[in-house]
């Protein structure tokens, strides 16, 4: 690390002595891509809180299910694209779409982390790395954290095709499937597992890992050691935990896991299972969705999407974990497990997935809506809300935030981010791009606008004009 940062110093040093013996614009000659020293710290937790380098990160995001795409027409590539693939749209992500929908992101709502889709799918069969890479470069870039989610419990993007977990053999993929190859993939579960992570066990970008996307299952390991659907036994999700998260931290002693459910009374993770599952040493902290559907008791859309906090009696308040509406392991509310995460298992808890459809509401009535549920769940100690989800284009059921829409849920979703920001970490002069050091990243930033004028991120001396005593500032806190 030091000889690296040693090394950008003198290139530092050299390209200021330039600027200050020229009157001419800054060259692209001058741009250096991309260091290869070690980025920003692993994001780890104490009790109920994320912790960065030494202070609480708490975080809003979104989630960009496709961003590791590897179709690339114009590049003669003929990948894989979820959407593409399945005839739901065909915009993809190339690298400078995505870099520019980040830095978008980045800037109007704040937002720090990304989960996406790191399926099997998307490496043929661990054999192409470059869509994740791709990820991984640019949310870097940004100073954004992302969440690489290994396998899907709906059965969307993977193989085999638009099979739900829960409707595999009986319900035994938890118990069985797991451990063979999936449709037309290379490799088992596990097998992936333990290519995917050994590859980037090395990289802080991730914020962690996160084994299943919604993994819902009625599957019940009975005392008798034998298995039944809807039974009255552990759920089948404890033995998964424990053999999946043995494999990656016996491989990864940096990044943190998690399992990955909605726990929202969905079965396989609510109630009681949502204790037994997210109690376990293996997993650092717990998730759960934030749908309309599980959001209301009769399941009506409309009113769970109204429901700031479900399962709270005033929409503000956490139920007590031992009532017996928390202990149901099919219906126990999200608002459950957010007591039983904060108040049993001491574990920072997160939205992954939460959203409301502009197919009942106006853009300006979700904003509303997303703000009122973000408030209850981080007045009530969560650590962070993942909103579903970007897209570059409408998606038919009306969940989509883009770029092009000056979406009003996007200020509202700064202002948390402003703020913890502000309660979390002092500004670091020279940290351009807010990701907590000073970096490769914010002199590159800084390159670019040279000479601007006005307002801007990298007029570090507030003189309202990027020049050789911002470079001065940025130089001195250089590897802080």
């Amino acid at each position: 690390m030091k000889k690296f940062r040693n090394k950008y110093v003198v290139i530092l040093l050299l390209a200021i002595a330039t600027l200050s013996h020229s009157n001419y614009p800054l060259s692209s000659q001058f741009q250096i891509k991309e260091s290869l020293a070690a980025g920003p710290g692993f994001v780890t937790r104490s009790n109920t809180k994320f912790m960065l380098d030494g202070k609480e990160f708490r975080f809003v995001g979104f989630n960009l299910y496709d961003a590791a795409n590897t179709y690339f027409p114009d590049q003669g590539k003929q990948g894989y694209s979820c959407p593409r693939d399945n005839g739901w749209w065909s915009n993809i992500y190339t690298e400078a779409n995505l870099d520019q929908e980040l830095l978008y992101t980045k800037q109007t709502s704040g937002s720090t982390v990304l989960r996406f889709w790191a399926y099997q799918q998307y490496t043929n069969g661990g054999t192409d790395w470059s869509g994740i890479d791709k990820v991984i470069r640019v949310a870097k870039k940004h100073g954004i954290k992302v969440i690489p989610t290994l396998e899907d419990g709906p059965g969307y993007c993977t193989q085999p095709n638009l099979v739900p977990k829960w409707n595999y053999n009986g319900d035994t993929w938890y118990t069985q499937g797991y451990k063979q190859k999936m449709g037309n993939y290379a490799l088992t579960y596990p097998d992936y597992v333990r290519a995917i992570v050994t590859r980037y066990k090395d990289e802080p970008t991730i914020f962690s890992w996160m084994m299943m996307n919604e993994a819902d299952t009625s599957m019940k390991l009975m005392p008798d050691g034998s298995f039944k659907k809807d039974g009255n036994g552990q759920s089948v999700l404890v033995n998964f935990v424990k053999d999946i998260g043995g494999i990656i931290r016996s491989i990864d002693q940096n990044h943190m896991i998690t399992l990955g459910t909605q726990s929202n009374g969905a079965q396989g993770a609510s109630g009681k299972d949502f204790v037994d599952v997210y109690g376990l040493p293996e997993l650092d902290y717990t998730e759960v969705h934030d749908w309309g559907y599980w959001g209301d008791v009769n399941h009506d859309w409309r009113l769970g999407e109204q429901n700031p906090l479900p399962g709270s009696a005033d929409g503000k308040t956490l139920p007590n974990p031992d009532s017996a509406d928390c202990l149901r392991p099919y219906g126990a509310q999200l608002a459950c497990s957010i007591a039983n995460s904060i108040q049993k298992l001491n574990k920072p808890i997160i939205i992954g997935e939460g959203g409301a459809s502009t197919n009942r509401w106006s853009k300006d009535q979700r904003a509303t809506l997303i703000n009122n549920k973000m408030k209850a769940f981080f007045d009530a100690g969560g650590a962070g809300y993942l909103v579903w989800q970007w897209n570059k284009v409408i998606d038919s059921e009306g969940f989509d935030v883009q770029m092009s829409t000056n979406d009003p849920m996007l200020p509202k979703m700064k202002v948390y981010a402003d703020s913890f920001a502000t309660t979390s970490a002092p500004a670091l002069p020279g940290d351009i791009n807010k990701n907590g050091i000073v970096d490769i990243f914010d002199y590159n930033q800084l390159l670019s606008d040279y000479g601007k004028t006005g307002p801007i991120a990298s007029d570090l001396d507030n003189d309202n004009k990027v020049g050789i005593f911002d470079y001065n500032i940025l130089l001195t806190n250089f590897g802080k």
